[in-house]
């Protein structure tokens, strides 16, 4: 018997983590990507990244074509360590001549949030929602980035931002803009929303999902049991 709910209890532990797997896979949905599918600039997967980050903080402008509810803004860097980065978004914009007129220094962004970036793969900042409107303008930074492999790309084709780079040395100092024409101007970056109701299982559903599995795998369990012991 006691073997029995061993048994039991490791399929219990084998669908709830199942289940948790299914929803993690299915907790974002990219509404809108710059460069996605691109290879950061000078990075070979499998070999060392040969350009990083001067700066300590980089960021770019950007302006969605639709109206949507911003939860995580997620980036790919060439080579990352264990560090937190800070991922940034402000209302912003653009002078005439393409001077940089919003953020200004030491402005509250509309939101904030930490994430530890992962090497030649997405990750991000998860902040609460933020509804973003067609055809305004924001900016998004990045601090805590020198010495990171960089999270733009110099793919031919690549999407290039208005506005180019924006970059400062000091996590809390002034920005300055970048040749926008060069690579620079190109970032890998993720926008990404909450999916809508009904594509991901509420939180009772899982768990009844991970209860079914431990009531049909103590179920079998029992079952073989009673087999063996009446064919000895």
């Amino acid at each position: 018997m006691r073997q029995t709910f061993r048994l039991a209890a490791v399929i219990c532990a084998t669908a709830l983590t199942v289940a948790a797997a299914r929803q993690a896979q299915a907790a974002w949905i990219v509404v809108d990507s710059i460069n996605e599918s691109a290879t950061p600039a000078f990075y070979s997967p499998g070999g060392p990244a040969i350009f990083t980050w001067a700066a300590s903080d980089v960021g770019w402008f950007y302006t969605p074509s639709s109206s949507y509810d911003l939860w995580q803004i997620a980036t790919k860097f060439a080579w990352a360590d264990n560090r937190n980065v800070t991922v940034d978004i402000y209302q912003a914009s653009l002078g005439p001549g393409g001077e940089l007129l919003s953020p200004a220094l030491g402005e509250t962004p509309l939101r904030s949030a930490e994430f530890t970036p992962q090497t030649d793969a997405f990750a991000g900042g998860i902040f609460t929602p933020l509804q973003l409107t067609a055809n305004d303008t924001y900016f998004f930074d990045f601090k805590n980035v020198q010495g990171l492999g960089v999270n733009v790309t110099a793919d031919s084709g690549a999407t290039s931002l208005p506005g180019g780079l924006r970059f400062g040395f000091s996590n809390d100092g002034p920005l300055w803009a970048a040749p926008a024409p060069n690579f620079l101007s190109q970032p890998i970056v993720q926008f990404l929303v909450d999916p809508p109701v009904g594509t991901t299982p509420e939180p009772s559903s899982l768990v009844l999902f991970g209860i079914g599995g431990c009531i049909t795998g103590a179920g079998a369990a029992l079952r073989r049991r009673r087999e063996k012991r009446a064919a000895v």
